[in-house]
């Protein structure tokens, strides 16, 4: 075997050795652990954000549940001032779909507790209280893995967790809202 082989051979043996390649592992997969936990949660965001919206277009007067309980008082001059522009008259539907855009917008920055909370003032569960609350501790992981610590550990165990209660609760609600909604959602 020539000089360059061998020399070849023992900087692979250094570099994917069995304790360095146990450590490439553990990387890799702490990497894509936390990777699976932020497209969790962004698929769960966006479809409880696009279930919301559905259920403001099939209950119109749901629209002020958001204003009246957890502003109560005030007058929302935001949302106000957005739509200040809006001739209401010719362009209601307009008018209505930017309302409800906005709306499931706002309720999308308020802590995971009130939204399930808003959902539950509209007649649809999230799930059980520890389900909520693994839905927090999964919205506490996903932004500090965000916004603090982009190499925060990520138990196994939490990652099945997330896998079954970010699948399970919008099933869930989609279910309580096809029969709350039963002719709005037929349509769709």
């Amino acid at each position: 075997m020539s000089a360059a082989l061998k020399k070849a051979r023992k900087a692979l043996n250094l570099e994917y050795g069995h304790k360095n390649f146990y450590f490439h592992d553990q990387f890799t997969k702490d990497n894509l652990d936390r990777s699976e936990i932020l497209l969790l949660f962004a698929h769960f965001e966006r479809f409880m954000q696009d279930l919301h919206q559905d259920i403001l277009q099939a209950e119109e007067k749901a629209l002020t549940v958001l204003e009246q309980e957890y502003e109560p008082g005030k007058k929302f001059s935001k949302n106000n001032e957005k739509f200040a522009d809006a001739d209401i008259f010719e362009d209601l539907a307009g008018f209505k779909a930017k309302r409800i855009k906005w709306q499931a917008e706002e309720l999308n920055r308020k802590g995971i507790d009130v939204r399930a909370k808003y959902f539950r003032k509209l007649g649809i569960e999230w799930g059980t209280k520890t389900e909520i609350l693994l839905v927090k501790q999964i919205s506490d992981l996903r932004n500090t893995i965000s916004h603090e610590s982009a190499h925060e550990l990520v138990p196994s165990q939490l990652v099945q967790k997330a896998e079954k209660v970010l699948l399970d609760v919008p099933h869930r609600c989609h279910a309580q809202a096809k029969k709350l909604h039963s002719q709005y959602f037929k349509i769709r």
